[in-house]
Formats: structure tokens, C-alpha cells, sequence
């Protein structure tokens, strides 16, 4: 009788177990690290929502510094599920709308994903974000394989957030600081951007006005009396606020301008920032030759000069200086030619030789420098340590390399893998890729044999050019 009792009371003992067992494991858990568990990428997301209910049913705000910095991660990382940045933004926006804006106009140039940008903007549209008209030029200013530069969706952003102002006016506002003080970053990617949209012809008239109130506009304004072109990217806008200070090597932005204000009209087409330093220095030193001189005694030269190309690029041919006069402005003359006369000094050879030297037995990475002038205004060569080591057909430049070419005549580098690199005389594609994001000129010394260094100049506009060769002192 027992028995059979037992017998019929097993299905249901079962049965409550498993019962048990399923409402057990329904049962969220309780998270000793709840925040750890919101940012680990590697759980589940139901998990990480269980977390997120925790940290909400416990009180928890944005005041928490941990907790604030979390909802932070996931709204602005591109790495987390699209269902827990929205959660993360909702609350951060209705605890504190304004920090929010704030932190957008820098934080979201590191967004990609275009259907949380596209949440953000339909956000602002609602909520009429004025301030986040910065935040919709910063995210514009990105080129966008997706979108025509005219088709994004931060296009109708604007529009709806500015009415009766093209959106190309509101990024020109934006620039000029018209929405506020901005960092450097914002005014360098609005211009970018504005480089991209409209006409030069325009910008200058826009520049021409006196409402610019943000450093790099002001900066812009001032480049057009030294200069014909006004630079387009980040580099050369760097570039172009140094020399703006009132004191540096040139002698501050003062002296610049005056020495730029005697450069013959007839020579100012086409010069750019990055001539300055080599053109101060010639109107500090006269007699100062007429380019068309210079043009006339360097094509000599070159005619006499064994040339060696790369055989892994297209310029082969064409680095031959008579092929690429249409790239060639007047002011590049006093460049080549300053290069030309630095490579007839025994001083700035025997320093090339000995870093090329150096460079030889570094197979971590390539070596450079800045070649430069000293007080006197005597050539000299400014050797730079590479900002890492990564590869021996590679040279990364340094902070301290870039701001000595604001000033100077010409970063240089070397090919210096062996003796015998005829086949690599010249610049690489890595090369020709820094000059035009640096919008700068520069020079390879590339080893023909042990006391041969082959000599190319090229500009950031694709010109390559060999000068020929200098032997070792």
C-alpha cells in the first residue's frame, strides 16, 4: 500500500520539480557588477538588459559616475546593440538634455552607424535641438559612401532645424562660430566640409565679412592676402594657424605679412601655404631671382642629371621636370631651387649621408628629418626621431617633425634598404599619400649606391620630380 501510494505520488514530485527548475530559470539574476555585465559585448543581450532592470529598479541615476559613463559607452560606440543605445539615450536625454547636446557635437563624429545617426536626427527634429545644429555639421563634414555630400540625411537636419537658411550657410555659420564658440576640430572639419559644397569664389566672399568670431575663420581671412589658394584639408588649416601666431620662427604672423605683401602680384597665382616659409626666407635675403630665371637655370641643370625611377609606379616618365610644367607654380621654382643649392652644401651632405647611413642598418622603420635654415639662413638638416617603429619600408612623422615644416623647407625621408635601391628611388604611394593629406612638399634620398643618393621633390598635388643625384662628401 505504500508503495502504490509512492508509485502514484513520482509524476507529480516530477512534475513540481520541473516546474520548479523552469521558474527558477525564468528568475533574473542578480548581478554583483551590474555595469560590467550593461558593457560586456560578449553576453547575450537579454542578459545585459536583465543588468540594465537591475541598475534601474535599484535606484541607480546619472549621477553615478559609473553608471552615467556606461550610458555614455553605449550611445556613442557603434560596438553595442541599437535596442540598448536608444535605452541608454533616452535616459541620458531626460536626466540631462543639454550635457547631451554638448557631448554630441564632438562625440558624434565617432558614429558610423547610420540608423543610430538617423535616430539622433529624427531626436532633434522633435525635440527642436538648436544645438545640435553643431553636432549635424561635424557628422556631415565626414565623407559618406552611402549619401551625395547634397543627399544626407543631416541635410534635412538642418533645414528643419534652421528654416530659411541653406544648409550649406548653416555650415559656414557654424564654422564662423555664429552657433557659439567651437573647438578646433569642429572649425577644421566644417571647413573641410565647406571645401567639399560650395566654391572657393564663394568662401572668399563669405570670409570677407567681419562677423567671424572663431580662430580658424579669422585665420582663413588672413591667408588670402598672403596667399592665392587657401588650404582645403586639416594639415595645411594647422599649417596655416601657426604661422598666424605672433611669434615664431618666421618672425611672427606680422613679419609674414609683410614679406608677402611684396611678392610681385604678377607671381601670386596658384601659391600656397605651404610656400611661405621658402618665399619669407627669399624676401629676407635679396637680390631675389624672377622665377622664370629659376625655371630657365633648373631645367639646365636637370638635363645633365641621370635620372632613376621606380618600376612599381606610374610617375616612371613622368618625373622627368619638362613633363609636368602645368603642375609647377612660380613659387615652386624658389622651392626646387632652395633644395637644388641646400644639396651643394658639404655640411647638409655629410648629415644626409650619415642618417642614410643610420637608416641602413634600421630595419624597424625608415628614417627622416626636416631639411631647414638656421639663423643665418643657411641651409641645415633637422634629423626627427619616427613616431613608431612598424616597418622598414615605412616612416611615421612625428608632432615635433610636422610643426619644424611649418617653418622650413622640406620634410624629407629616406630609401635607404640597401645600397643598391635604384628600383625604389623615389616616392611611394604612402609617400605621395602624406603630401597630399599634409598639403605640403617634400623630398626622398633614396641610396643608388654606397656614395650615391638619388634626389626626388614631390607636391602634394602629384608632381614628382628627380633632381638627380649627390655623392658622399
Amino acid at each position: 500500500m505504500k508503495v502504490e501510494s509512492m508509485t502514484q505520488m513520482r509524476p507529480f514530485a516530477i512534475g513540481f520539480l520541473i516546474l520548479w527548475g523552469v521558474l527558477a530559470g525564468c528568475a533574473p539574476t542578480v548581478y554583483e557588477k551590474p555595469t560590467e555585465v550593461l558593457l560586456d559585448r560578449k553576453r547575450p543581450g537579454r542578459l545585459r538588459h536583465e543588468a540594465f532592470d537591475q541598475l534601474v529598479q535599484n535606484g541607480t541615476t546619472v549621477k553615478d559616475p559609473a553608471y552615467n559613463k556606461a550610458l555614455y559607452q553605449l550611445v556613442w560606440s557603434d560596438r553595442h546593440p541599437m535596442d540598448l543605445r536608444i535605452r541608454a539615450a533616452e535616459i541620458l536625454i531626460e536626466s540631462d538634455e543639454e550635457t547631451f547636446i554638448e557631448t554630441s557635437k564632438t562625440l558624434i563624429a565617432v558614429v558610423d552607424h547610420w540608423p543610430m545617426l538617423e535616430y539622433l536626427f529624427a531626436k532633434a527634429i522633435e525635440r527642436n535641438w538648436q544645438g545640435f545644429t553643431v553636432s549635424a555639421v561635424h557628422s556631415w563634414s565626414r565623407p559618406s559612401q552611402r549619401y551625395g555630400d547634397h543627399t544626407r540625411p543631416e541635410c534635412d537636419l538642418l533645414q528643419a532645424l534652421n528654416p530659411g537658411t541653406s544648409p550649406e550657410r548653416v555650415a559656414f555659420n557654424v564654422f564662423a562660430g555664429s552657433y557659439g564658440p567651437t573647438t578646433l576640430r569642429q572649425q577644421v572639419a566644417a571647413w573641410q566640409l565647406l571645401c567639399r559644397i560650395t566654391t572657393q569664389d564663394k568662401l572668399k566672399l563669405w570670409l570677407s565679412r567681419p562677423e567671424l568670431q572663431s580662430e580658424v575663420a579669422r585665420n582663413l581671412r588672413l591667408c588670402q592676402t598672403w596667399v592665392d589658394r587657401m588650404p582645403r584639408k586639416r594639415e595645411g588649416v594647422l599649417m596655416l594657424n601657426h604661422l598666424a601666431q605672433s611669434n615664431h620662427a618666421l618672425g611672427g604672423s606680422d613679419r609674414v605679412t609683410e614679406a608677402m605683401a611684396e611678392w610681385p602680384h604678377d607671381w601670386f597665382v596658384d601659391t600656397e601655404v605651404r610656400h611661405i616659409p621658402v618665399l619669407v626666407r627669399a624676401m629676407s635675403h635679396p637680390p631675389m631671382k624672377d622665377p622664370r630665371d629659376l625655371q630657365r637655370d633648373i631645367l639646365v641643370r636637370l638635363e645633365k642629371q641621370t635620372r632613376y625611377a621606380r618600376i612599381d609606379q606610374r610617375h616612371m616618365e613622368a618625373e622627368k621636370l619638362e613633363h609636368q610644367l602645368d603642375k609647377i607654380a612660380l613659387a615652386d621654382w624658389f622651392v626646387m631651387a632652395d633644395v637644388l643649392r641646400a644639396m651643394e652644401s658639404s655640411s647638409v651632405r655629410s648629415a644626409l649621408f650619415l642618417q642614410a647611413d643610420q637608416d641602413l642598418s634600421e630595419t624597424r622603420t625608415e628614417l627622416g628629418g626636416v631639411l631647414g635654415y638656421d639663423d643665418s639662413g643657411q641651409f641645415k638638416v633637422m634629423p626627427f626621431e619616427p613616431k613608431i617603429m612598424d616597418h622598414d619600408r615605412k616612416f611615421y612623422a612625428s608632432d615635433q617633425l610636422v610643426e619644424a615644416m611649418y617653418t622650413n623647407l622640406a620634410h624629407y625621408h629616406f630609401h635607404a634598404q640597401s645600397h643598391d635601391n635604384d628600383t625604389y628611388a623615389g616616392p611611394g604611394r604612402g609617400d605621395t599619400a602624406f603630401a597630399s593629406r599634409m598639403e605640403s612638399h617634400a623630398v626622398v634620398f633614396s641610396f643608388i649606391d654606397h656614395d650615391t643618393l638619388n634626389v626626388d621633390y614631390y607636391q602634394p598635388n602629384g608632381a614628382v620630380i628627380d633632381l638627380g643625384c649627390i655623392k658622399r662628401p
